[in-house]
């Protein structure tokens, strides 16, 4: 992997899900992690989520942490116990920077979490760090 923060490089084929409530915060994140060269796809609820993790691999999941129907941390909880599903890595999408906010996403199963908005340096650094495999 590549140190240069204005131009990673990622493994090939990474496989991106977006989960986000808000039409602007998923284009957003898309346009950020396509630029970066990512294959981003996007759903609204925890609820998609949890199916798409079950009938397609991801390599990274970004969640929303708070979204109506079923929630980030629950949507985690699901896709953690479901052992026919390939475990990806989940990162909290939050506005909440509390103690609280990140230790519920880190007991639920996400294995980190970024606030919003996104920043491109936050995307990169995070990425670097838990898909350098």
């Amino acid at each position: 992997m590549s140190s240069d923060i204005a131009n990673p490089r990622f493994p090939a084929g990474l496989r991106v899900l977006v989960v986000d409530d808000d039409l602007v915060s998923q284009k957003v994140a898309r346009l950020m992690l396509e630029q970066l060269g990512l294959q981003v796809s996007v759903c609204s609820n925890g609820i998609s989520a949890t199916k798409l993790c079950a009938s397609h691999d991801w390599d990274l999941v970004f969640m929303d942490y708070q979204m109506p129907e079923m929630n980030g941390i629950e949507a985690t909880k699901s896709i953690r116990s479901n052992p026919e599903i390939n475990q990806p890595t989940i990162i909290a999408l939050t506005a909440n920077a509390r103690d609280e906010d990140s230790e519920a996403c880190i007991l639920a199963g996400m294995n980190d979490f970024l606030t919003k908005p996104l920043k491109r340096h936050d995307l990169i650094n995070i990425i670097t760090r838990l898909c350098s495999y």
